[in-house]
């Protein structure tokens, strides 16, 4: 099962929430990306920061995580995201 599967926006008819999906995933993963190749980068101060390594399959993860919170929000932040929530 896709994200796209799993969020829904309120008050957006159901067949318009794809081509709302599309974008909003678009807009919040230009800036996941940046801090996915930076982190690679400090990969190393990271792991020295952390006492344990990071490994590229953990900076994924957070990037994954950035994209949802982007979009749906973060109940720390209260904040709403791009308005989708989780089915």
């Amino acid at each position: 099962m896709d994200i796209s599967s799993r969020l829904e926006k309120p008050g957006l008819a159901q067949p318009a929430q794809g081509a709302a999906f599309r974008a909003d995933i678009e807009a919040c993963e230009g800036p996941a990306d940046q801090a996915y190749k930076s982190a690679l980068a400090r990969r190393a101060k990271l792991s020295q920061i952390y006492g344990q390594a990071i490994t590229p399959e953990t900076v994924l993860v957070l990037k994954r995580a950035e994209v949802q919170n982007c979009l749906a929000g973060s109940k720390d932040t209260g904040g709403a995201g791009r308005g989708w929530i989780v089915k």
